[in-house]
């Protein structure tokens, strides 16, 4: 019966933005080469289109309403870009289905991501000692590992969570960087214990 309705949309060109977004998930995501956190980001970023324009004649929505939409929802270029990469993708995808012919999403300026501009600058607030020690006090013993884990070796959450017992051997903690794991030796770090 959804196939049915489905087909009956597309054959009557009352393709809305929900439509092309479920049909993206289903046929393209799958064969996208994402790690975990990537694809639960744009499974999330694809709901909240849904949400907010999802309703919309997928052939209405211009490149001056998500222009406006992206700047609306966004401070930093950087956020900009992404929500503009995912459209521009999602738009591919229509222009091969044959919904529609130009790429609205392309046609919006990229933003600059130079960290010239404040707007690209990550704020940071740093923890004062104080303000840790009551965090770890009132952590679970896992977390207070992590915690302590990333003072000793300075790195990420994601790396000191996700160490395990088996990471210490012959006097060393081995490290990987998962996000450059792919990109750089660099990322297969190892910690001298002494």
């Amino acid at each position: 019966a959804i196939q049915r309705t489905a087909k009956a949309m597309e054959s009557s060109g009352a393709i809305t933005v929900t439509h092309v977004i479920d049909r993206h998930i289903e046929l393209i995501v799958p064969g996208k080469p994402w790690e975990q956190s990537t694809l639960s980001n744009n499974l999330i970023a694809l709901k909240l289109y849904k949400r907010e324009f999802g309703s919309y004649l997928f052939a209405a929505v211009d490149r001056v309403f998500l222009g406006d939409w992206i700047n609306d929802r966004c401070q930093t270029f950087d956020c900009r870009n992404k929500h503009r990469t995912r459209m521009v993708d999602l738009w591919r995808f229509a222009i091969s289905r044959k919904w529609v012919e130009l790429n609205e999403a392309d046609a919006v300026m990229l933003g600059s991501g130079s960290q010239k501009l404040i707007a690209n600058r990550k704020v940071r607030k740093r923890l004062t000692v104080e303000e840790f020690k009551l965090i770890h006090d009132a952590a679970p013993h896992w977390l207070q590992v992590a915690m302590e884990l990333s003072i000793i070796t300075l790195q990420a959450r994601r790396e000191c969570v996700d160490a395990l017992y088996a990471n210490d051997r012959d006097g060393y903690l081995f490290i990987v960087r998962k996000k450059t794991a792919r990109d750089s030796d660099f990322a297969f770090i190892r910690i001298a214990k002494t």
